[in-house]
């Protein structure tokens, strides 16, 4: 058996029952099957919810890790300073990960691990609510000066008016940006370089003030 060809073990392995993987094995295999492999946010989101794990618990099948595990990993990070916010998204990317792979490779004693409920103390009571910018602020954005990478300057006149998302901003292409119409507009759309959030952020956001007037800076330059 030792001889085989890794494929060949796992081929074997599959035919009898016995086929696992390690936590560690997952990540590369959930992002095969989602098709992920270009979504570098998604890959970052999973490598992390991966570092995560191991930074308190060893490198072992997702079926045999136990309750107090799961225990233990949630208050190490809570004392470590982690938000309560953020621990449950790691939780949740490894649920997410251990339930699709070990559905689809067939892995049964993967399949009911401790990762499907949890509680975290105190859940939420640590989330701090953004602020609003004040009027002064909001001037001082717009006052900026364009200096080494006027990029940005665009990128922040254009938040500012039309109120998108920072990746939507950083992912319009040429194509999307509409000048030449009787109201000139950007058309929010998936393209290569980003996701949108949901279906629904698909829209024509039309282009007014400083927005409009740093699209057609950007692009008689670009």
């Amino acid at each position: 058996f030792s001889r085989l060809p890794k494929a060949e073990q796992a081929a074997l392995d599959i035919m009898r029952g016995e086929f696992t993987l390690l936590a560690s094995e997952y990540p590369a295999e959930f992002i095969r099957l989602k098709g992920k492999q270009s979504d570098k946010k998604f890959v970052n989101d999973v490598t992390l919810a991966m570092m995560f794990l191991r930074a308190v618990l060893n490198d072992r099948p997702p079926g045999e890790y136990r309750r107090h595990e799961l225990n233990e990993l949630i208050s190490h990070h809570q004392e470590q300073g982690l938000s309560t916010g953020s621990i449950h998204k790691r939780l949740g990317t490894l649920r997410a990960m251990f339930n699709l792979v070990s559905l689809e490779l067939e892995i049964d004693s993967d399949k009911h691990h401790v990762f499907t409920h949890w509680q975290i103390p105190n859940q939420g009571e640590d989330r701090q609510e953004r602020s609003d910018f004040s009027f002064e602020q909001l001037e001082q954005l717009r006052s900026l000066e364009v200096k080494r990478v006027p990029e940005i300057v665009w990128l922040i006149h254009l938040m500012l008016d039309t109120g998108l998302r920072v990746n939507e901003c950083c992912g319009l292409m040429k194509t999307d940006v509409v000048l030449d119409d009787q109201y000139p507009h950007l058309r929010i759309q998936k393209n290569p370089f980003r996701r949108l959030k949901t279906k629904q952020s698909q829209r024509f956001v039309p282009l007014v003030g400083s927005a409009l007037s740093a699209m057609m800076e950007a692009r008689s330059v670009l």
